[in-house]
């Protein structure tokens, strides 16, 4: 009777510690045609950014639009766990805009046939600074003043080419509190490689400038 017991206790009593819990994550939809070398650069410059899993999808290919059309036709309702959505457009948009970003549900648009009218590295860069501004956008850090930083405004593309790539150490601890924020657990990565907002100082934000991606 004793070993019943026990045996009752470890199976059915014990919380399900095994369950497979979902992390939270950034998600990135590109169009099963589109190449592998854009999906696979922006994939790995948010993984080492952002310091969290990046999940591909790829998708059938879809008809040219705005950012907010393609948002509501690709994405209609914002799966769990997601941190932010970026979607790699190839086609132009047709409001001239590089990038498009929806900050009330974190998900943003990359227009990559106007960034990326052949396969080089000065183009390449182009998106990892997109899907940066994209994900800071999103969470709601606001344009930074420092020109190394992603999220310094511009205007065109020779300045979004003279910008930085990644976030300033002042944007990596408005982006760790902006997560905290927004109830996103911080991976490992995140608590060891981003600062904390009261150890940095945060520069005023920028003048707005009317710019592509803004």
């Amino acid at each position: 009777m004793r070993m019943f017991r026990l045996l009752f206790c470890t199976f059915f009593l014990l919380p399900p510690l095994l369950a497979e819990e979902v992390e939270a994550h950034y998600q990135l939809i590109a169009p099963k045609d589109m190449e592998d070398e854009i999906v696979k650069r922006v994939e790995e410059w948010m993984k080492q950014n952002l310091h969290y899993d990046v999940r591909v999808q790829r998708k059938e290919s879809w008809k040219p639009g705005t950012g907010d059309n393609l948002i509501k036709a690709l994405l209609p309702e914002t799966e769990k766990d997601v941190i932010v959505t970026v979607i790699l457009s190839p086609s132009l948009d047709p409001l001239e805009q590089h990038a498009f970003v929806d900050p009330e549900r974190r998900v943003g648009v990359i227009h990559v046939g106007g960034l990326v009218p052949a396969i080089e590295e000065k183009t390449l860069r182009r998106l990892d600074r997109q899907a940066m501004r994209i994900v800071g956008f999103a969470l709601g850090i606001p344009p930074q003043p420092i020109p190394f930083c992603c999220l310094f405004p511009y205007r065109s593309l020779e300045e979004l080419d003279a910008i930085g790539r990644g976030f300033s150490p002042p944007a990596q601890a408005l982006y760790r509190k902006q997560l905290v924020k927004h109830g996103i657990p911080l991976s490992k990565d995140a608590k060891q490689r981003l600062p904390d907002v009261k150890n940095i100082k945060i520069p005023k934000t920028p003048p707005p400038v009317k710019a592509p991606s803004e």
